[in-house]
């Protein structure tokens, strides 16, 4: 199972907990009632704004909606992330990194890269 998987099944769970439609939170972030039952199947990769919307419409942190885990898990987490690439060839080699997070006065998603 992959990170979009997990990553819906908790959007279901959550959806199924608080008693909410798919049609009604589908309405609530503006998307099709297709595309969210494909969020929730991991089949469609959801960006972070629609994340955030979907957390804000169910009311949880966007923390509940994303897999967890542990530091026993470690193995477990290379099994669920995308392969890492890295060229080496004639240049040095770069580690790119993002980061994602909520913050600011407006509560936007901010994207930060780094090359290492």
């Amino acid at each position: 199972m992959n990170i979009s998987q997990i990553t819906g099944q908790n959007i279901k769970k959550v959806r199924i907990a608080e008693g909410m439609t798919l049609d009604r939170l589908a309405k609530r972030i503006h998307k099709s009632k297709s595309t969210l039952s494909k969020y929730e199947q991991g089949t469609v990769k959801i960006d972070l704004e629609t994340l955030k919307d979907i957390s804000d419409a169910l009311a949880v942190s966007i923390h509940h909606l994303l897999p967890s885990f542990s530091s026993d898990s470690l193995p477990e987490i290379a099994s669920v992330l995308p392969p890492f690439q890295h060229h080496n060839g004639d240049h040095a080699s770069l580690i790119t990194l993002y980061l994602y997070f909520i913050g600011g006065a407006k509560n936007k998603v901010r994207i930060v890269c780094f090359q290492i």
